[in-house]
């Protein structure tokens, strides 16, 4: 399987927040990745 590599990511301080730009077929769009911590219980790393 093929994925497509970002370039130009931007990185919160904490690491939890990522944002990036995605080129498709509909043009660039901007994506964010944000991380939070779970309250679910017996959740492994």
């Amino acid at each position: 399987m093929k994925y497509e590599v970002y370039t130009d990511i931007e990185a919160s301080g904490s690491f939890s927040i990522f944002d990036f730009v995605s080129t498709g077929k509909k043009g660039a769009i901007r994506k964010r990745v944000a991380f939070t911590q779970t309250e679910l219980d017996n959740f492994r790393r």
